[in-house]
């Protein structure tokens, strides 16, 4: 099974590169796939996982440019879910029975339900932002008003979207030093190819069952990208999470957060 699977893949994907992905709860039957967001290390999500993989098995996605450890650059969201796509393929997956991805991750998940290289059961996208319409001119704008690049500089910056109130402060810490050693390059690529990666007009992912998470307290700021879900994935599920903001439930709710999961396992 592992080297038809990875034969399929290698024909569309000949030019991608394996990335890492860490895997938990290997002799667990059931497979989750959890793809972090921009700008923070996959080890943020370490108390779900804990959880998440006395039951089932996980793969935690650490998406490139994302490692201190490691000098490798981000490339682009379609790049790097193509690399995701192969990298399983090695691992022996054939299908995932529950994606989720944060942010960043959600595109990247978004993207991989477009490529429809590994048959998803269900995925869960949490505040993934959809992509704009772009041309040269607003591309050039991107880079002066990246928000990525201040929270290199600033820790108040990471506060404004990671309250201390909500999300506690060695999480936050962790963010600001990643941050502080990304590169100028991946920090610039991660912000323009998150909002301007390429969705087809309608994404339908056959067999899958699509829902979009969101904190109440970030509505206003994800209106475009709550509205863009609704109108372009047929049957997506919204879910509001009440009283919570970005990255408040994966982070700071990890029960919580992993029965909700699970109960989407079943």
């Amino acid at each position: 099974m592992r080297c038809g699977i990875y034969r399929a893949y290698q024909g569309r994907y000949s030019g991608a590169k394996e990335m890492k992905i860490h895997e938990f709860g290997e002799r667990n039957r059931g497979n989750i796939v959890m793809i972090h967001g921009e700008c923070m290390p996959w080890e943020l999500f370490g108390d779900a996982i804990g959880i998440l993989s006395r039951r089932f098995h996980i793969y935690a996605v650490a998406v490139p440019g994302h490692d201190i450890a490691s000098d490798e650059e981000f490339t682009s969201v379609e790049d790097v879910a193509s690399r995701i796509e192969l990298t399983l393929a090695k691992h022996g997956v054939p299908h995932i029975d529950l994606l989720y991805g944060f942010s960043l991750g959600g595109a990247l998940a978004m993207r991989m339900l477009t490529d429809g290289a590994v048959p998803v059961m269900h995925a869960v996208i949490d505040a993934g932002p959809a992509p704009r319409e772009s041309n040269g001119i607003l591309d050039s704008l991107f880079a002066p008003s990246n928000p990525l690049k201040r929270g290199r500089s600033s820790r108040s910056a990471i506060d404004k979207i990671f309250p201390p109130q909500k999300i506690n402060a060695a999480s936050a810490d962790k963010i600001y030093l990643l941050m502080q050693r990304m590169s100028g390059n991946t920090t610039d690529r991660i912000f323009r190819s998150m909002y301007c990666y390429e969705l087809p007009e309608t994404l339908s992912a056959q067999g899958c069952t699509i829902e979009y998470w969101y904190g109440s307290e970030e509505a206003d700021r994800l209106k475009y990208d709550i509205g863009y879900v609704g109108s372009r994935i047929p049957g997506v599920i919204m879910r509001p999470l009440a009283g919570m903001c970005h990255g408040e439930y994966v982070l700071s709710f990890p029960e919580q957060f992993a029965g909700d999961i699970g109960r989407r396992m079943l």
